[in-house]
């Protein structure tokens, strides 16, 4: 399910980089996001690479700071309820 999730990711990034439409690069993130969601050893291992794909073309900070919100936010609702509480949801 990761990989799934991370080719997606990959993919819509590359999208976004032909065209720079911004749709691109929010499924882009919350593919990225799903990845976190499933296991986040993984992201910590693919972010250095993500980081590269998306640098490479010189595409601007306001954009990748949204990638990684966006990331972050879907990742974060996925893991709230351990947050919120001592353990998984009941």
């Amino acid at each position: 399910m990761c990989s799934f999730f991370l080719l997606l990711g990959i993919y819509f990034l590359l999208r976004f980089q032909e065209g720079g439409v911004r749709k691109q690069l929010f499924f882009c993130a919350v593919s990225l996001g799903f990845v976190a969601a499933a296991r986040l050893q993984d992201m910590v291992l693919v972010a250095p690479a993500i980081c590269f794909l998306y640098f490479i073309n010189k595409n601007s900070v306001k954009d990748f700071l949204y990638l990684i919100s966006v990331s972050l936010l879907t990742c974060i609702v996925f893991y709230l309820s351990i947050l919120v509480n001592d353990g998984p949801a009941q």
